[in-house]
């Protein structure tokens, strides 16, 4: 998924990757071929991502921290680790959304000016660390939501509270960006 943010004249990219090699990642991490107008590069446990809205709200909050001098980080990718998370403490973030040895599937954020080199570093990274991309990953299944809602340490009550508007998968992201949301008020 490759988006426009107008705001920040910049772009993003969302892709994922099934069954990568954590070794893979592990070894390349130093070595990930950046270009000058790549931003930001993140990688996050699919399990511990929510949705689209929520990757795009925490990526504007990020932004916009950094935008109004009020960030937490001095790097993008932290920034919008630390919204993803909605957590103060790059620790912390790091354990609820970052890839961990037994990560079977990740979701990688390229933040920058030029679409063409976004798309060619998200396909430099699959050749890196292998799997297969996935454009249609799995949202929506109870073992998923039952995953996000201890991630994000949601309620059943909270997530009652959202039945009367929203069903199963988008009341759950709804509560996770407003976790975010609070996030940039405290900022």
């Amino acid at each position: 998924m490759l988006m426009y943010l107008d705001h920040f004249k910049i772009n993003i990219l969302v892709g994922w990757i099934r069954n990568f090699d954590y070794a893979k990642l592990e070894h390349t991490m130093n070595e990930i071929p950046f270009r000058e107008d790549i931003d930001s590069c993140q990688f996050l446990d699919s399990r511990s991502v929510a949705g689209i809205e929520h990757l795009l709200f925490s990526a504007v909050n990020a932004l916009r921290a950094f935008e109004n001098g009020n960030n937490i980080s001095k790097r993008l990718a932290v920034e919008f680790l630390l919204f993803v998370s909605g957590q103060r403490q790059i620790k912390k973030a790091i354990s609820m959304v970052g890839v961990k040895p037994e990560t079977q599937n990740v979701t990688v954020v390229l933040l920058g000016a030029e679409k063409s080199s976004l798309a060619a570093t998200f396909r430099k990274l699959v050749q890196l660390i292998g799997g297969k991309t996935d454009d249609n990953p799995e949202m929506s299944n109870k073992e998923r939501l039952d995953e996000l809602s201890r991630i994000y340490e949601i309620t059943p009550s909270e997530l009652e509270s959202m039945s009367y508007s929203s069903q199963g998968a988008e009341a759950l992201e709804k509560l996770v960006i407003e976790r975010v949301a609070l996030l940039g008020i405290r900022h």
